[in-house]
């Protein structure tokens, strides 16, 4: 089946209003430090992720930083690895 030039696409995306998500970091603190990761990644929160984010005109994918906590590296990948 030929696809005609310039024809419309429908694409359907879920819409999540609500979400969290864990992002586990190993961070090397000799080459930057634990307050320069999360200025940037209250940056990439106000841009946003996905289909419909800022960076694409939409105004979905929007985060904030909820809680950082420092965990031993041992502790993190015991978590990984079950």
């Amino acid at each position: 089946y030929a696809q005609k030039a310039n024809a419309a696409i429908a694409i359907v995306r879920a819409e999540f209003c609500y979400w969290t998500a864990t992002l586990p970091l190993v961070l090397n603190t000799s080459s930057i430090t634990r307050q320069e990761i999360l200025n940037l990644l209250d940056q990439c929160g106000r841009v946003g992720i996905g289909a419909w984010s800022g960076i694409r005109s939409g105004h979905h994918g929007q985060f904030t930083i909820g809680k950082v906590e420092v965990v031993d590296p041992v502790t993190i990948q015991s978590a990984l690895a079950a």
